[in-house]
Order: structure tokens, then C-alpha cells, then sequence
């Protein structure tokens, strides 16, 4: 299932469409794996969210991911 904050597919992996040039894995009920080159960073989801609340993940992440920006 194509996920609702989509910015771009390719070879099962998504971008996040950041200026890191973030890009995830999306799996079932919103379980995530980000990876952020730029910041040496991996992010890990591995929650179960309600389908109409799944824009809500990819705000979170961005939260997660900006909280490392100047760390």
C-alpha cells in the first residue's frame, strides 16, 4: 500500500522528501524504518497506527529526525 505522505517510490523504499534526502521502508499498520545519511541516523517504528492516522507518522518522524540536526 503506497503510504498517504508519499514523496517518491523506488526499489520498495519511499522519500521522505526532506532536505536530508531521508528515505524509509513503510511496512504493515505504520511500522517504519528511516534512514538519514547525512546525520548517520536510523529511526525505527515499530508501532500499530490506525491507517487514517498515517501522516501522522511521517510528522513524527520529522520531529525525531530534527531533534538530531545540531547534535
Amino acid at each position: 500500500m503506497q503510504p498517504a505522505d508519499d514523496d517518491g517510490f523506488g526499489a520498495h523504499w519511499w522519500l521522505l522528501g526532506d532536505d536530508l534526502r531521508t528515505f524509509y521502508a513503510s511496512g504493515y499498520v505504520g511500522q517504519r524504518i528511516y534512514l538519514v545519511p547525512p546525520l548517520d541516523l536510523i529511526v525505527v517504528r515499530n508501532g500499530k497506527t490506525p491507517v487514517d492516522r498515517a501522516p501522522h507518522i511521517a510528522a513524527m518522524a520529522r520531529e525525531i529526525i530534527d531533534c538530531f540536526r545540531n547534535a
